[in-house]
């Protein structure tokens, strides 16, 4: 299978990198120097390698940006995204794409809610999971 990475450098991305080539797949990340807004060079990204399957993981995570920097935090991680799925559309409709978000959406979570299951309820409590709501 053709796989298609955003966020290959982050605290996840290498690590699915290694185990999607470990399973045979052939694994290809946006380069380091490719901004996830600009959708044009993106779509030439996309439309290059052809993939299978998206997952989608390049983000702004860490919590204290989103209070100090919500624009930026709001262009990478919710505009970052609208690119992301748009471009699927136009270039490679048939891929899957898998979105990648946080349990920072489910905010404070009582022991009464453990494990969180995707059927609870969000209540995101930081401009970074509102953004990852959104």
């Amino acid at each position: 299978m053709k796989v298609f990475i955003t966020g290959a450098n982050g605290f996840v991305g290498h690590w699915l990198m290694e185990w999607l080539t470990s399973c045979g797949d052939e694994v290809y990340c946006l380069p380091s120097d490719v901004d996830i807004n600009d959708e044009d060079r993106l779509e030439k990204e996309v439309e290059r390698f052809s993939p299978d399957a998206f997952y989608h993981l390049a983000a702004l995570s860490h919590v204290g940006d989103s209070w100090g920097n919500p624009r930026e935090v709001f262009k990478v991680n919710a505009l970052g995204t609208l690119n992301v799925t748009e471009v699927l559309k136009r270039a490679c409709p048939s891929a899957r794409l898998l979105l990648v978000s946080s349990a920072e959406v489910y905010g404070k979570v009582s022991e009464i809610d453990l494990p969180i299951t995707e059927n609870l309820d969000i209540k995101p409590s930081t401009p970074n999971a509102v953004i990852d709501a959104f």
